[in-house]
């Protein structure tokens, strides 16, 4: 959460989109997709390399595209299957 009022302890932050073609509203948790992100990868490119790890590096490579594909979901209108919505993000605090 960019915001330094909010505490991730006592608030929660989510995404509510707005399909630009059907108009369905939906909603996605901010700190799902931040952990479903590619960025969040804790490999280094000399880990994903190794020889050794070939098998390890395959799964790797499996649970990515998992997420990306996860992520790509998330982000698609569930009504039309749109990526063209407009989205603000909501804070919540916890109950």
């Amino acid at each position: 959460m960019d915001n330094p009022k909010l505490n991730p302890k006592l608030h929660v932050a989510e995404y509510k989109r707005v399909c630009n073609e059907c108009n369905k509203v939906w909603h996605s948790l901010v700190e799902r997709e931040t952990k479903l992100s590619p960025h969040a990868c804790c490999c280094s490119q000399d880990s994903r390399e190794s020889p050794f790890l070939a098998g390890v590096t395959d799964q790797t490579r499996r649970n990515m595209q998992a997420k990306k594909d996860t992520l790509e979901e998330l982000r698609k209108c569930p009504i039309c299957g749109s990526n063209n919505y407009t989205e603000t993000i909501i804070y919540y605090e916890k109950k």
